[in-house]
């Protein structure tokens, strides 16, 4: 891909983009990456990439205004001041819709399937979905 052949010494030997607690590319201090392409140790979740992205937009909000204000000195001190990432170490949880009406999910090493996935899944998709709608200035 893209990234191996660019930025062969960013990926680790399972092809994952290698990442530093600022979720900054090894290597490469003002690159960053998030979600299900890095290394970062814990399930690969919307949510947290969600949160992941937060993370990273306030950094590089942080970057460009240092630069703009000092120049590449500020913005190399403001990047020694990013805020971290912290894997999620809590307990595994998946639910994934099968259909409109029918979910099943995992916690832990627990399968379940029938009405609670799925309500659990119906009401955190309605938000989800929301959410973004409202970010993306889409209509509902």
């Amino acid at each position: 891909g893209l990234i191996a052949k660019q930025l062969p010494d960013a990926l680790d030997t399972q092809g994952c983009i290698k990442v530093d607690r600022q979720l900054r590319v090894i290597g490469h201090p003002r690159l960053f990456a998030l979600g299900d392409v890095t290394d970062v140790p814990e399930q690969k979740l919307a949510f947290l990439a969600g949160m992941q992205g937060q993370l990273v937009a306030a950094s590089i909000a942080a970057l460009a205004t240092a630069h703009a204000s000092g120049g590449k000195a500020a913005a190399d001190a403001a990047g020694r001041r990013l805020g971290s990432w912290r894997p999620s170490k809590g307990v595994e949880v998946m639910i994934v819709t099968l259909g409109r009406n029918y979910a099943v999910g995992r916690v832990a090493c627990l399968t379940l399937s029938g009405w609670l996935p799925t309500r659990i899944k119906a009401r955190n998709l309605g938000g989800f979905v929301d959410k973004y709608r409202r970010e993306l200035l889409l209509q509902p």
